[in-house]
């Protein structure tokens, strides 16, 4: 893994637009004058990286690819993260503001809403047996029943507020 010292001498991290920037990269790092200077005179100044086929800014750096989120907090924190999660959902949004490091059950709290759903609000479904509307909520890995609801309105208003109880991020469940 690459440490944030070498980071921080080959790339610029901009934390409040979250870009990522090649700095004029030294000559150790390369094995010829002429590797370097082209390398620099191609690269050097330019935005790093590309966004990936499912919507993450990714950095090759020295034959290795790594996520811009993850290169971001090790610019910032030396540390690296576990998991890192975008507070707005948005993959390439690499502004510090928007990254935190979470485990799995807090990232969990902030994802958008199913592919599959099809009432519109996460954690409810029409119950055709019960003629209601049902909502839930996953917990730790258990589903907590909220009720059953003769409106999905009804349905809507106590997952929102098992969310907040059980401290969902406020995107959650958010448009595709």
């Amino acid at each position: 893994m690459i440490t944030q010292a070498v980071l921080q001498e080959l790339i610029h991290y901009d934390a409040a637009t979250g870009d990522f920037v090649w700095c004029e990269r030294p000559r150790k790092y390369f094995k010829s004058s002429r590797d370097h200077k082209w390398w620099n005179g191609r690269f050097a100044g330019t935005i790093a990286g590309r966004v990936d086929s499912e919507g993450y800014r990714t950095i090759k750096v020295f034959d290795k690819c790594y996520k811009a989120h993850r290169l971001a907090w090790v610019y910032m924190n030396e540390v690296w993260p576990n998991i890192i999660d975008h507070i707005n959902g948005v993959k390439d949004d690499n502004r510090a503001i928007n990254l935190r490091s979470v485990d799995c059950s807090s990232n969990a709290k902030n994802r958008k809403i199913d592919s599959r759903n099809k009432s519109g609000v996460t954690g409810a479904h029409w119950n055709a047996k019960r003629n209601r509307w049902v909502a839930k909520i996953k917990v730790d890995g258990k589903y907590i029943f909220l009720g059953s609801h003769k409106t999905l309105c009804g349905a809507a208003e106590a997952r929102a507020a098992a969310e907040i109880k059980h401290g969902f991020c406020a995107a959650h469940g958010r448009a595709a």
